[in-house]
């Protein structure tokens, strides 16, 4: 039996896949995802991840890429530079090489002043997709600058570990 939480509001797929991970108690989130496509009855190494990911969150693979991942950025961009501005919408081209559960620079990024906001609110801080965006460095709602560690780490640390501890 795993804790399937659905994904905060904006929550970055992988650090949610990360956070699924801490709360099962997994060696990794490589690990999860193997055990969730066991329990799925997928095949691991034939599965999308992104599609696991999506049962574990109770979402269309769809509702994931939109809400939860940088793909729509990504495409609407590449779409809004070739001038197709009509085709901006955010979907996930099948032959779109890019994968959508990675980050898009080497760090991850989080803003302290959402991560107080975020454990006020449900009781624990997540990685938010904006936040990882490139060229964002500077928290939209806050104006704060943003802080980063190495975003390998991501699937195993929440952003208020990266914190340092308050006097």
């Amino acid at each position: 039996m795993h804790l399937l939480p659905k994904p905060a509001e904006e929550e970055f797929a992988l650090g949610y896949l990360g956070r699924l991970a801490h709360l099962n108690s997994a060696n990794s989130a490589k690990a999860l995802v193997r055990d969730l496509a066991q329990t799925f009855g997928v095949n691991a190494r034939s599965a999308n991840h992104l599609a696991i990911v999506a049962k574990a969150a109770g979402l269309s693979g769809t509702e994931l890429l939109r809400a939860h991942t940088l793909t729509p950025a990504i495409v609407c961009g590449e779409d809004v530079v070739k001038g197709k501005l009509g085709k901006c919408c955010g979907y996930h081209r099948p032959n779109d090489n890019q994968n959508p559960m990675r980050l898009m620079r080497g760090s991850a990024y989080f803003c302290e002043a959402c991560v107080a906001e975020q454990r006020q609110r449900h009781g624990f801080a997540y990685w938010h997709r904006v936040h990882q965006l490139p060229g964002i460095y500077w928290c939209p709602w806050h104006k704060n600058p943003l802080f980063y560690c190495d975003g390998r780490y991501i699937t195993d640390k929440l952003p208020s570990w990266e914190l340092p501890a308050k006097a």
